[in-house]
């Protein structure tokens, strides 16, 4: 169990990756299955520090061939270097090499040069085993190591290092001229009370690692360390880090899938290698890569090499009669075979394999008391799996023991989905297969996993739905339906409720009690008086009690069943739903070429840009883009990045002569201006005939930057602020970026016919000044008093741009 608590005390810590220390850091005590401990967050980059130095570790043979056969990810490792630049004869400089599998797959895949350097017996065995080129010793100015090398990966390290700076600079030391650094390290934003606690353990692993660096925290690192072109991306756990001293292209790793050469590798290496061990771990992982990509027929070609290699390693005979116990480390290969029998084979026998890979999981849990993540993941499969080839060789086992699949599913919400999806599939499995009597004590559990799956977006659990609910209705008997009369007059449906609003009745009877069958209860219809259904009906006169309102939780279903006790008994009908169920996005007015076009068009001069403070020194790229070669000249009531003129925009004619800018702009700018309407009187004054006034404003959006956060625009209120008595001709007006609003609480109670809708949450204008005069707008504006407001602003605020476009 892990747990974690953040305290809000001050720790007394300096932060080893931006140097960071004092008030603000907070700190964090947590419990793992190795123990409590605690760790202090840095209050700059986010870093977390978790040790003054490494404790002491000493791997024997023993741990250094439970790496071999199982805790090395030689498929992360392989990916690291599959698709580096580089032919044969390059260097490369493995630091904190382990083992060395990576240094190994490099000189076999690429034919490099490869030098490791790992301080520990790892490194020891592995320099004998892979014949490599291993240095018993840490990387410090004293390692001699020959010429600078091409490439330096340092895979998993930098946490464990107690001086992460000084071990950058030694790897920046090493490095070739236009040399690249391949480097992966755990993210610190693992570690929040939200996260998976088997990530936090792994991202933790308390007593060995000295810190986790943030994103901030490594930028910070790689600058003081001189590199100046650098990629931070995130796997699941680790920052994935690609950088160089100079200008050059940056290498996208592939982490999250094994080279397609991993086999190859696998095979051939332990054609090659003389342990036994270490010919019993590649063609474990030979055999589990094959059965994933389901390639099964080369899997059954290298099994007389894998039985031998494990005999010769554990004695262990898996074609053999009698019971086979695996090796703690090779719960996976024993789970891989299992699959191939499962998919491509003999469901007993796949039972069997099942069982032998979870009761090696059982005995390397009483071995360790934290299991790598690979363990863990092989323990939840291999259960759920181990039913699934149940439900094929012996079914009637199968439903009671599906509820204990939740314990082994994971923590939260994901773990809910998971379990749902599992309990789903098994449930199809039985079904599809006609095992009815096996699958009828399911009913419960799969009625509760459809309606989680129903909030699952990602298509694996809506196809599990899918065909979760279609095996469902084997065991339901249809309701006998009578005919009815009725109409939809209003329907909305997203992703937090639906409302049905119209009519039903059955030859003039609306019934008694009606109720809507959905989510596996029923819900209460509220009558509503239709006296307009009379005109259609005059022989019924009940039928004016015929109409209702309905409020269900969640998206709509495709129909309604409706049950209600009417003249001839209970009664059932299906009421169709329109097809259409979610919100539509107005996405028509997010074009901004047109704009960009009557810049262009627009008189020569340069641009007044208003509001125009930044956190970077380029230009946002939407006002880039429509500017496209003007000068830019930038006003802000503050001073400050990208401001020429301090000024507030309120007295703008005070300080800009008219006519010296053709064109004026803003962006997110008039809803902290006091009275915008003089701004607008102002821009009015300073354009010259045919200059153009562009401003994008809000008009759906939070709150923000108070207390100066004054104003929404419509669209037709911009049209109404930039009108022709101030002397302008609207061009056109639009909105962008859409969103989705949403009543809530008593808002949607309230007004059940209010449905969720589209609208702008940005709106432009695009107007042109005309030859008319400026009428007069007088406003009682302190100019004084103004300044002073502004000044609430929050300066420190400014959030960084978006570089990636609007």
């Amino acid at each position: 169990m892990t747990t974690l608590r953040w305290m809000s005390r001050v720790a007394d810590s300096r932060c080893r990756a931006c140097g960071f220390g004092g008030e603000g850091t907070r700190v964090l005590d947590f419990d793992t299955p190795l123990g409590a401990a605690s760790a202090t967050r840095c209050a700059r980059c986010g870093s977390v520090m978790l040790l003054d130095e490494i404790l002491g570790s000493s791997p024997d043979d023993a741990t250094v061939d439970d790496y071999v056969l199982t805790g090395a990810g030689i498929g992360t490792i392989a990916a690291l270097v599959d698709e580096l630049p580089g032919g044969p004869g390059t260097r490369m400089l493995d630091v904190g090499c382990g083992y060395g599998f990576a240094g190994d797959f490099a000189r076999w895949r690429h034919g490099w040069d490869v030098t490791g350097v790992e301080p520990s017996y790892a490194g020891v065995r592995g320099a004998r085993d892979l014949a490599l080129d291993i240095r018993d010793e840490p990387l410090s100015s004293a390692t001699e190591v020959g010429d600078p090398f091409d490439v330096i990966l340092s895979s998993e390290v930098l946490e464990h290092v107690t001086d992460p700076l000084g071990f950058l600079r030694e790897i920046a030391a090493r490095l070739a001229e236009g040399g690249l650094l391949v480097m992966t390290t755990p993210d610190a934003a693992l570690i929040a009370p939200d996260a998976d606690p088997d990530d936090v353990v792994s991202a933790l692993s308390p007593g060995y690692h000295v810190f986790l660096a943030s994103r901030d925290g490594l930028e910070a690192l790689l600058t003081a360390a001189g590199f100046t072109e650098w990629r931070i991306t995130r796997t699941r756990v680790s920052h994935e880090i690609v950088a160089r001293m100079g200008p050059g292209p940056l290498p996208r790793l592939h982490l999250d899938a094994s080279p397609a050469t991993l086999v190859d590798y696998l095979r051939e290496r332990a054609d090659e290698v003389p342990a036994p061990v270490l010919r019993s771990g590649l063609l474990s992982r030979a055999t589990r890569e094959l059965v994933a990509r389901g390639r099964f027929d080369e899997a059954r070609e290298i099994r007389p090499a894998l039985r031998a290699a494990l005999l010769a390693s554990a004695s262990v005979d898996i074609d053999g009669d009698g019971p086979v116990t695996w090796p703690d480390g090779l719960a996976g290969c024993a789970f891989a075979l299992g699959m191939a029998e499962l998919l491509d084979g003999d469901p007993s026998t796949a039972v069997v394999r099942f069982d032998q890979a979870l009761d090696a999981v059982s005995r390397r849990r009483s071995i360790y008391p934290v299991l790598d993540l690979d363990t863990i993941d092989i323990d939840a499969q291999a259960r759920y799996h181990r039913l699934l080839a149940l439900a094929r060789a012996d079914p009637a086992t199968v439903a009671a023991q599906v509820p204990g699949l939740r314990a082994h599913a994971g923590a939260g919400v994901e773990g809910e989905l998971r379990h749902a999806m599992w309990t789903a599939r098994i449930f199809v499995e039985l079904t599809a297969r006609g095992e009815l009597d096996a699958a009828r004590p399911l009913l419960a559990d799969v009625d509760q996993a459809l309606e989680l799956l129903s909030t699952a977006p990602s298509p694996d659990a809506q196809l599990a739905r899918s065909d979760a609910r279609l095996c469902r209705a084997s065991f339901e008997v249809p309701p006998v339906a009578v005919p009815i009369s009725h109409h939809v007059d209003v329907f909305w449906s997203d992703t937090d409720s639906t409302f049905v609003s119209g009519w039903f009745h059955h030859d003039g009877d609306p019934g008694e009690d009606a109720t809507v069958h959905h989510r596996g209860a029923r819900v209460p219809l509220t009558r509503v008086a239709r006296p307009d259904l009379e005109l259609f009906w005059p022989d019924a006169q009940s039928v004016a009690g015929s109409g209702f309102d309905v409020m269900l939780e969640g998206p709509a279903p495709a129909e309604l069943t409706v049950e209600w006790r009417g003249a001839d008994g209970t009664m059932t009908a299906i009421l169709p739903l329109p097809p259409e169920r979610r919100p539509a996005v107005d996405l028509s007015s997010e074009d901004w070429t047109e704009l960009a076009g009557r810049i262009a068009a627009a008189p020569p001069g340069p641009v007044l840009l208003l509001g125009a403070r930044r956190s970077h020194p380029e230009l946002p790229p939407t006002i880039a883009e429509l500017v496209g070669d003007r000068e830019v000249v930038g006003v802000d009531i503050h001073p400050g990045l990208g401001v020429d003129l301090v000024a507030d925009v309120h007295r703008l004619s005070a300080v800009v002569d008219p006519g010296t800018f053709p064109i004026v702009l803003s962006g997110s700018l008039l809803e902290h201006v006091e009275a915008p309407w003089l701004v607008a009187h102002e821009i009015a004054r300073i354009l010259p005939p045919d200059g153009l006034a562009v401003h994008a404003a809000p008009w759906v959006w939070p709150s923000h930057a108070e207390p100066n956060d004054f104003w929404r625009f419509s669209r037709a209120g911009l049209g109404s602020l930039f009108s022709p008595a101030l002397g302008f001709d609207v061009v056109r007006t639009g909105g962008a970026h859409p969103a989705l609003v949403v009543p809530v609480g008593e808002w949607r109670a309230e007004q059940p016919r209010m449905q969720t809708v589209s609208s702008p949450t940005m709106t432009w204008i695009c107007a042109v000044r005309s030859t008319r005069p400026v009428a007069e707008v007088s406003w009682p504006y302190d100019a004084e008093a103004g300044r002073l407001r502004a000044q609430g602003y929050p300066v420190d605020g400014i959030a960084p741009d978006d570089r990636s476009g609007r």
